[in-house]
């Protein structure tokens, strides 16, 4: 696609999801479907491929993992490779919006029903640590 808004490919009509980054695949973009199914679709000739009948939330994608949230599994952090082989659990608690940065994930985890905790862990090694505790008032 030009910067104009012309030269406008369309890959599919079931996108859910989608996430890109520049440097994580150079010939890929993943996404969800509107089932929760993660996809792959080749950048220049639009093939699409499933990579697992597995459901997925909130993906990221990195030169050789993509780390998800299980809603199968209660919102567990896991990772697999990009092409669906060696899933494995990070972490048993449930999370939600987990983002990267610099080598890190981040994620945050209801502590009680009013409270919530922002933490991250290390991709490669996975440290965890607590970053700060958010209280809601009812």
């Amino acid at each position: 696609m030009s910067l104009n808004g012309e030269n406008i490919k369309k890959l599919n009509d079931t996108v859910s999801y989608i996430q890109i980054i520049d440097d994580a695949d150079e010939q890929f973009l993943y996404y969800t479907d509107t089932e929760d199914h993660l996809y792959k679709v080749d950048k220049q000739n639009g093939k699409e491929m499933k990579i697992t009948d597995q459901k997925f939330s909130s993906l990221i994608v990195d030169e050789n993992w993509i780390y998800y949230l299980n809603p199968s599994d209660h919102y567990h952090v896991y990772k697999m490779k990009k092409n669906g082989e060696q899933n494995q659990l990070l972490m048993d608690k449930e999370v939600s919006d987990i983002n990267e940065l610099d080598n890190w994930i981040y994620y945050k985890i209801m502590v009680m029903r009013t409270s919530s905790e922002l933490k991250r862990m290390g991709k490669e090694i996975h440290y965890f640590q607590s970053i700060s505790r958010c209280l809601s008032l009812l």
